[in-house]
């Protein structure tokens, strides 16, 4: 067990170092290379919690790490259309939590997102899940396809082809949300989903 950690440690070592030399922080050039940096910490933060015997708060954030990754499938995969609506809903999201300092700016971004919004049929309600979730629109052949939701599971997930994981993220929801399951969980079962978790995603 100790020895497969070390491993994985120094393999992610490595690769946050790599990363370290290309130019970042410029979502217009840079996407790619920062989601993937961030994957990378967030892989050594949960291996830093399992190392230290938080296995459930491990497997949380495998979790937001395998958020990470499918979007990296997706972004990879369409390139710069898709790319570019994923900023523009970045965009959004900061409009949405009013916090940019252009206000006349911010009204202008969040009534384009209302519009937008009216073409596929969404209501006020739906609004966090567009932010979250409306770039995969751009995607080819989604806007067609009737079992696409605004969500993770039959949404970004099934798109990026890992719905394999699907029960795996479940389970780490229920974690997050103060289940019974965080609280009576089996330690060395959190331990071994979550390095092969780990190992996979890698």
């Amino acid at each position: 067990q100790s020895f497969l950690n070390h491993v994985i440690d120094v393999i992610i070592y490595f690769i946050l170092n790599i990363l370290n030399g290309y130019e970042q922080n410029d979502p217009r050039t840079t996407l790619l290379t920062d989601l993937l940096k961030k994957s990378s910490s967030i892989a050594k933060c949960s291996l830093g919690l399992l190392v230290d015997g938080f296995e459930t708060e491990a497997f949380s954030s495998w979790r937001t790490l395998h958020e990470c990754e499918c979007s990296l499938i997706l972004l990879e995969k369409y390139g710069d259309p898709l790319m570019d609506k994923y900023l523009k809903h970045m965009q959004f999201g900061l409009a949405f939590r009013d916090t940019m300092k252009d206000k006349d700016r911010q009204t202008e971004i969040f009534m384009s997102m209302k519009e937008e919004m009216k073409e596929f049929n969404l209501k006020s309600k739906d609004i966090k899940k567009y932010i979250e979730y409306g770039w995969a629109y751009a995607i080819p052949g989604v806007k067609e396809d009737e079992t696409f939701k605004l969500n993770f599971r039959d949404g970004i997930e099934k798109i990026a082809g890992l719905s394999q994981y699907a029960s795996r993220y479940e389970m780490s929801s229920e974690i997050i949300h103060g289940t019974p399951m965080l609280i009576y969980s089996n330690k060395e079962y959190f331990y071994y989903v979550t390095l092969l978790s780990l190992y996979e995603s890698f």
